[in-house]
């Protein structure tokens, strides 16, 4: 019935575009252009990071959920005026979902193959394909989303071409890190590595939190002897929020196989802001996390995100 539906409209629509080019009219035009909104991210770091899109899947659901149609575009370029052209669609209801940066690291999961007018949105999930053994130790590349910004579906309607806007949104955040203080001995005698643990790894086409396992994000510390034998590293998680109370981040001594630093993540950005930082989880993607040691306690630390001070030497979080 689906294709039935579809292979009519297109018919309907080859003789209307006929009639526009005989008639020579101008403003005879039939195409119906997604575009995306978005916040670019700025110098005081709200926003998202746009030029790291480097892909584009748009799903195409019925008013019930049942899949139809899917556009992919490999090589967007993300701007106010970009937009994807929904062809061959015939009027009615839809729900239009989008991913942006689908590939080998994410993928979406389904129980079989996607079937137009059988596969359902509510059996659908993006998934991080990266973890093994608990663990991912690979440089993540940037997930987004895009929906529409208010109500589920959007209208088609004949003869009567729309702009549907899709609000784009990043599902993932930086957190840079640094340890400072060492002297050479302890760095180069040991070996540093940061873990952050989560149960987040999976996403509904809704990009609300599906059911995940728990897993470890984990990198080994570079060690930088011309700037003062400073230790640096960066990791790219899944989309933290206020109301995810189990993300922990840990600076681990690997040789000693001692904890030093580190703390439940939510609670040291929200003491960060209790201190006056403006650390919004909504608009804020890149955290700058530095474990400050007292050059006679290798062991022990201070901790500080984006310049605020959360965490002391005794390793108690600060109000």
């Amino acid at each position: 019935m689906v294709r039935f539906k579809i292979k009519y409209y297109i018919l309907i629509m080859a003789v209307l575009m006929a009639s526009c080019i005989n008639d020579d009219m101008n403003l005879c035009v039939f195409e119906n252009r997604v575009f995306f909104d978005y916040v670019a991210v700025a110098e005081e770091g709200k926003g998202i990071n746009i030029s790291a899109l480097d892909k584009i899947n748009l799903y195409v659901f019925d008013s019930s959920g049942k899949f139809i149609k899917e556009y992919t575009d490999a090589s967007p370029k993300i701007s106010p005026v970009y937009h994807i052209t929904l062809s061959e669609m015939p009027p009615g209801h839809y729900h239009l979902v989008a991913w942006g940066n689908l590939g080998e690291q994410y993928s979406v999961i389904s129980p079989r193959t996607l079937e137009e007018g059988k596969s359902d949105i509510s059996d659908l999930a993006v998934e991080l394909t990266t973890i093994k053994d608990g663990v991912t130790t690979d440089a993540l590349s940037p997930l987004f989303f895009a929906t529409h910004k208010e109500g589920n579906t959007t209208e088609i309607r004949p003869l009567n071409p729309s702009d549907i806007r899709l609000r784009l949104v990043e599902d993932t955040y930086v957190i840079n890190i640094e340890g400072v203080g060492l002297d050479s001995m302890n760095v180069t005698d040991y070996a540093y590595s940061v873990y952050i643990s989560d149960n987040n790894s999976r996403y509904k086409f809704d990009n609300d939190y599906a059911d995940s396992e728990n897993f470890r994000y984990a990198t080994r510390l570079k060690v930088e002897p011309e700037a003062d034998w400073r230790l640096s590293g960066q990791l790219r998680v899944l989309r933290l929020s206020e109301s995810r109370q189990d993300v922990t981040i840990k600076l681990i001594n690997e040789t000693l196989n001692t904890e030093i630093g580190g703390g439940n993540l939510i609670e040291l950005i929200r003491s960060a802001n209790e201190k006056g930082a403006s650390l919004d989880l909504d608009e804020i993607h890149k955290f700058d996390l530095r474990f400050e040691f007292e050059p006679r306690s290798p062991l022990n630390c201070n901790v500080y995100i984006n310049g605020y001070k959360v965490v002391d030497q005794n390793g108690t979080i600060l109000d």
